[in-house]
């Protein structure tokens, strides 16, 4: 979503380019200068109260118009793996994950006020990403906003980087050990926002090999219930030919239906 609302190159009324009428809304990087060429490389300007009316604009636009039979909506940060605004605003919310919240509070606070005048016929959930891409993978420092908790958003964790090798819960990997810390922490937070988990097991590096992940599903789901996740989801559930695959997702809409099943019976 925001990739697009934020194109440097977006036409405004002005006739001039988004990037020419408010460079202030792209992230001050770590350099001190922003650079249309690298604008969408460091997470955007969250405490700016221009841009979050112009971004729940445009989504209220889009609830109205396109989407607006959606009743869940999406919205993540840039994909900048680490790169988060240094202007003394957004470093004073704490860290990424704090960052995001706020932005997802403001346009949580824009979508009711819409809502309750009657521009918005229909409830819309938001859901954000707990990603290192997005600097969102750990707990935040702060206390998550109150008209979250209410509204019924909530946070997918994505372990993008994993390892399959280990079971998620394996504290002897430490890739996974990583993982497993953050997500701990995350639903940790007093206060939190319900969690579902993001998983990989049908793309990225394994870009639809048939690979069957009976074992690591059978006990990461598990695994995901006893911290205290409350739904899954995986990129992506092929659309056609699962040949050997059939078993993975077989299994997988089993164990996210009821994580106690017998895995060998079933």
């Amino acid at each position: 979503i925001f990739e697009r609302a934020l194109d440097p190159d977006r036409p405004m009324p002005s006739g001039r380019s988004l990037w020419e009428d408010h460079q202030e809304w792209f992230g001050l990087p770590a350099s001190g200068t922003r650079s249309k060429a690298l604008a969408q490389r460091t997470q955007f300007n969250v405490v700016d109260s221009g841009l979050q009316d112009f971004l729940a604009a445009g989504l209220l636009d889009q609830l109205n118009g396109p989407w607006r039979e959606a009743d869940i909506i999406y919205v993540w940060g840039f994909d900048t793996w680490g790169e988060g605004c240094r202007c003394p605003g957004c470093q004073a919310l704490g860290n990424g994950t704090d960052q995001i919240l706020h932005l997802f509070s403001c346009l949580r606070t824009r979508l009711d006020a819409a809502r309750a005048n009657g521009r918005l016929d229909h409830d819309v959930r938001l859901g954000m990403c707990a990603y290192e891409g997005t600097a969102s993978l750990d707990a935040p420092t702060g206390a998550v906003p109150a008209n979250l908790l209410r509204s019924g958003d909530y946070a997918v964790f994505y372990p993008i980087n994993r390892c399959y090798d280990h079971a998620f819960a394996d504290r002897a990997c430490a890739i996974n050990a990583r993982y497993h810390q953050a997500l701990a922490a995350q639903l940790a937070t007093a206060g939190q926002l319900p969690f579902c988990v993001g998983e990989y097991w049908n793309v990225s590096k394994f870009d639809d090999l048939p690979l069957v992940f009976t074992q690591r599903i059978s006990e990461d789901l598990r695994t995901y219930q006893q911290l205290g996740v409350t739904g899954m989801t995986y990129m992506h559930v092929p659309l056609l030919a699962w040949a050997v695959r059939t078993a993975t997702q077989g299994l997988y809409a089993q164990l996210a239906w009821a994580p106690s099943s017998d895995t060998h019976a079933w």
